[in-house]
């Protein structure tokens, strides 16, 4: 049974019941946008000054499945250009994979 696609069941025991998996594959680049897009909405909740402070740093801990090494440009300059541009006080921004893929780690430029 696939877990990216939607299943389809018409029928009853009686009149025997018809199971339909059906498989749906995703664009590599549009999965790594919407990803990305998480990661900016998680530092965007985090800005605002005087919340936390140059004492703390932002931990951005986030599915990774999706995560190639050939990312890593790309990522690096997402964050660099979305993440960084926006009022954060920390001393640093990290980026985290929960499976351990992507490990990124960027100092404040506000800091």
């Amino acid at each position: 049974m696939s877990l990216t696609g939607g299943l389809k069941v018409e029928g009853t025991k009686r009149t025997g019941r018809q199971i339909e998996n059906v498989l749906e594959f995703e664009d590599h680049r549009l999965s790594r946008a919407r990803h990305l897009g998480w990661i900016k909405t998680a530092a965007e909740r985090k800005a605002g000054r005087g919340r936390y402070g140059r004492t703390y740093e932002l931990l951005i801990a986030v599915e990774d499945w999706w995560f190639d090494a050939r990312d890593t440009r790309e990522v690096t300059d997402f964050v660099e250009r979305e993440v960084l541009g926006l009022s954060l006080e920390f001393e640093a921004v990290h980026v985290v994979g929960l499976t351990e893929r992507l490990f990124l780690t960027f100092p404040s430029p506000h800091a």
